[in-house]
């Protein structure tokens, strides 16, 4: 597998000529592998670790020391440290010649388009819709299965929200006849992997395999899908992990960031609810419930899925014969009206994180503009890339390079079918916070109000060209780029229509999209940041200031 991307390739020829002085030496790689034995494991481990001298660290949580390994047997001598000898006494520095000549700096070569490659559709008779592309440069095929359903669902329990996780967490534990220990060692037998997640509207199956294990894998994803055990064990620890997560989220300033401005974006409505629930939803559910969520959300009508790899039709679409054992009736998704809250005049939201080094920032609204990938989704995702998208746009270049606030800063507009919003986000130094939110205040109205500079243009159109290239090559990369046309319905020549769209956009249509989509005034401020070190310079600014905890509930207007 990580021959699939041209990083991994290089890398791999990199190391071996590196290290051996041989670039071609994978064929000898996995001779060595194939080649260890048991007696070779238990002679290392006898050799190198068995009763060997060891530093043991416990790591602990306060107030639980009793669960360390042992009592500490090692002090620490504070007063001086001896830097070992490296063998480094001697050594002169050679500089290296070559006849490079690194005055000039190479070209970029032609601006290169994304070819959808030649893929196959397939309606099956159980309602099914399927898409595959051939590629047999490395033998494994991936497959994403979407079966209709997901986060969604959880809009007809809103009491039990984070149920379609919970559910998903499940499906990936133990089964009729395997515990999930003895699932993931089949699984790691076969060089395999299996994981059951959710999206907004959909239950999601990703599977890998080599193509010679490829039955031996779908038997165990049959398995997974028809015989999940539901036992009461896994779900009690799966909760418990799922409750200690969003408890210590709440320690954790961009997720609280993160979480408050779609609460604030979204008036607190289901779009604004974290996909894992809260606290107290999470605690409302129950092992009945995710009984219940299988018996009435899976089911293969309307599911899609999508094969990539070393596989032909012909031999693919037997192997998915044992979906049709699901059952097959209709998943109805709840409509679910998007209501960002009105935005009358920009605020400041404040959550205090006491002693925080940096200060986490979320700027935008929602601009309710659904995915969409030749319209107007698109252009403004264009729009924005000079302001916020690329390592050399305004935003980052200001705050990180020239200031020195921040390891990076960005917006974008992120959207599904749905919605959508436009965002800046960065985690930003604390006592730089009131100046660095009156860069980007400036920055935003700046751009918006003189437009985009024709450099930028170009800049947008080789840099998205030349990323393009590398995003669809490994086997999940490329089954999300053909779940996507399947998904959105487009033509295969969709990544054609873009490259034209920003070969043509105009700094007047660029201009449009940015007066229309960043428009400052409908944005909401979101910081997360040590409140007695960044309120006074905040004050400053003049905007409304309200202080809310880490669940969006507002404590009170400060200024």
């Amino acid at each position: 597998n990580r021959l699939a991307s041209v990083s991994g390739k290089v890398s791999t020829l990199a190391a071996y000529q590196s290290i051996n002085g041989n670039a071609n030496l994978i064929t000898t790689e996995l001779s060595e592998i194939r080649n260890v034995t048991k007696a070779d494991v238990m002679r290392v481990y006898h050799q190198y670790i068995k009763g060997k001298p060891a530093v043991i660290l416990s790591v602990l949580t306060k107030g639980q020391e009793n669960l360390r390994a042992a009592a500490d047997n090692y002090t620490v001598d504070t007063t001086r440290y001896l830097r070992p000898d490296y063998g480094y006494a001697g050594l002169k520095y050679v500089k290296s010649s070559d006849k490079f000549d690194r005055k000039k700096m190479p070209a970029a070569g032609a601006n290169p388009v994304v070819k959808v490659p030649p893929f196959w559709t397939k309606n099956l008779n159980d309602g099914m819709k399927v898409i595959g592309t051939e590629n047999n440069e490395i033998p494994v095929v991936t497959l994403r299965i979407s079966l209709k359903g997901g986060r969604m669902m959880d809009a007809n329990m809103p009491d039990k929200a984070g149920l379609a996780s919970m559910f998903a967490s499940m499906m990936n534990e133990s089964t009729t006849n395997y515990t999930s220990e003895q699932f993931s060692l089949e699984l790691a037998k076969l060089g395999s992997s299996i994981n059951i997640g959710i999206d907004d509207d959909a239950t999601v199956i990703s599977v890998q395999s080599l193509k010679k294990n490829l039955p031996a894998t779908l038997k165990l994803l049959e398995e997974k899908l028809l015989r999940p055990k539901f036992d009461q064990a896994d779900f009690d620890r799966n909760k418990n992990q799922t409750l200690e997560g969003i408890r210590n989220s709440k320690s954790q300033p961009a997720v609280i960031a993160s979480q408050v401005y779609n609460k604030i974006n979204y008036g607190g409505g289901f779009w604004g609810l974290p996909a894992g629930g809260t606290m107290e939803t999470v605690k409302n559910i129950t092992l009945d419930d995710v009984k219940d969520y299988y018996k009435n959300n899976i089911s293969i009508a309307d599911g899609k899925i999508v094969v990539v790899g070393d596989i032909t039709e012909a031999s693919i679409l037997p192997m998915l014969a044992f979906l049709n054992q699901l059952p097959k009736k209709p998943v109805v998704l709840p409509a679910i009206a998007v209501k960002p809250a009105p935005v009358g005049k920009t605020k400041i939201y404040l959550i205090d994180v006491p002693k925080g080094a940096q200060t986490e920032f979320r700027v935008g609204y929602v601009t309710a503009l659904p995915y969409d990938a030749t319209g107007e989704f698109y252009k403004a995702t264009l729009a924005n890339y000079p302001l916020g998208t690329g390592f050399n746009s305004r935003l980052n270049i200001n705050l990180r390079e020239d200031k020195g606030w921040t390891y990076g800063a960005r917006s974008g507009i992120d959207g599904n079918k749905y919605t959508s919003s436009f965002t800046f986000s960065s985690g930003i130094r604390a006592d730089a916070t009131d100046s660095a939110m009156a860069e980007v205040v400036r920055e935003i109205k700046n751009y918006t109000a003189n437009g985009v500079k024709p450099e930028e243009i170009d800049f947008m159109r080789n840099s998205i060209g030349q990323s393009d290239a590398r995003n669809y090559e490994t086997g999940f990369q490329k089954a999300a780029f053909l779940g996507r046309i399947l998904e959105y319905n487009l033509p295969a020549d969709f990544t054609k229509k873009q490259s034209d769209i920003r070969k043509n956009i105009t700094k007047a249509e660029m201009d449009a999209e940015t007066k229309k989509y960043l428009d400052f005034s409908k944005m909401n401020i979101v910081l997360a940041g040590d409140k007695k070190l960044i309120l006074p310079g905040l004050q400053k600014l003049g905007y409304e200031i309200v202080e809310v905890d880490a669940d969006g509930n507002a404590v009170g207007s400060i200024l």
